[in-house]
């Protein structure tokens, strides 16, 4: 579970990158994602309160992005 949340992660992050059309931001953000795919997968826990803290914060990350807010 915690490996496949690592990659959902990185992956929304890089979608972001990608949106942003900015090629600079996308490769340091394939060369981050190297070092944070290992913290990430050491740091992270898999329980039901940590599950539900991602969802929420990625949720407000995407929701800002969609009303425009920087």
């Amino acid at each position: 579970m915690v490996t496949e949340r690592v990659e959902f992660d990185l992956e929304f992050h890089k979608a972001i990158l990608r949106a942003s059309g900015n090629s600079l931001f996308l490769n340091v953000g394939d060369l981050i994602a190297v070092g944070l795919r290992h913290l990430f997968r050491s740091r992270l826990e898999a329980t039901s309160e940590e599950d539900e803290r991602w969802l929420r914060d990625h949720k407000a990350v995407a929701d800002a992005i969609d009303s425009g807010d920087a």
